[in-house]
């Protein structure tokens, strides 16, 4: 789905390889792709911005959930030891505006931290597959970099109880962008098989997701 988000976006697909290139710079003068090794200790916040944005709007984890460990109360509702509970990955906040909540249903350390550690998303284009919304200005360089917290999504939870396989899951999804944005161009194919169907079940998988490739650009 990665890849059908880029074929879609052809201006998104062009910066990031040229970002790519950039970061890159004796891989490319030498015509071949990076290595593995370079592409894991490599910093490139543009593309760290489009791994995470392919993940927010791709949502393959339907209904992540988890299992109460204790009795608890969240803004006011008792939630039972032993009760399931799963969050839509593509609802408020993520796709659409948050739901307003009383500071009075808010817990004591919430309200003590000044609010939660992960910001708000423009209510305009939400819905959009935009990866600058998760580059912030530096204060002290004035570079736009990577910020992991600019907006929520829950594909892989959250805290201490989040995925264990997360950074090998994101390794895996960086090495597979790099060396396929780097060598090949995805393009829209024509509308008939333009579809974005998916299975939805524990994850969604992708039912109708065709792109048409090429050669990648040399710059």
């Amino acid at each position: 789905m990665s890849i059908k988000l880029l074929s879609t976006h052809p201006h998104i697909q062009n910066a990031l390889r040229s970002s790519l290139h950039a970061s890159f710079p004796i891989a490319h003068a030498t015509l071949r792709p990076p290595t593995a090794h370079e592409i894991a200790t490599t910093q490139n916040h543009y593309l760290d911005a489009c791994i995470e944005e392919c993940i927010r709007c791709a949502a393959p984890t339907s209904l992540p959930a988890r299992t109460a460990t204790c009795d608890a109360v969240v803004l006011g509702h008792v939630i039972p030891k032993g009760t399931r509970v799963a969050f839509c990955s593509n609802g408020a906040g993520v796709f659409a505006p948050a739901h307003a909540i009383p500071d009075s249903l808010r817990s004591a350390s919430y309200l003590k931290a000044g609010g939660g550690k992960t910001g708000v998303w423009d209510k305009e284009g939400m819905t959009d597959f935009e990866p600058g919304r998760w580059l912030v200005r530096d204060a002290a360089t004035g570079r736009q970099v990577f910020d992991v917290h600019a907006g929520p999504h829950l594909q892989f939870g959250l805290g201490v109880r989040g995925c264990f396989g997360r950074k090998m899951g994101y390794l895996e999804l960086r090495i597979a962008i790099v060396l396929a944005v780097w060598e090949l161009e995805f393009i829209r194919p024509p509308e008939q098989y333009n579809g974005w169907k998916r299975v939805e079940g524990l994850t969604r998988t992708p039912e109708q997701a065709y792109v048409r490739l090429g050669p990648a650009p040399r710059q």
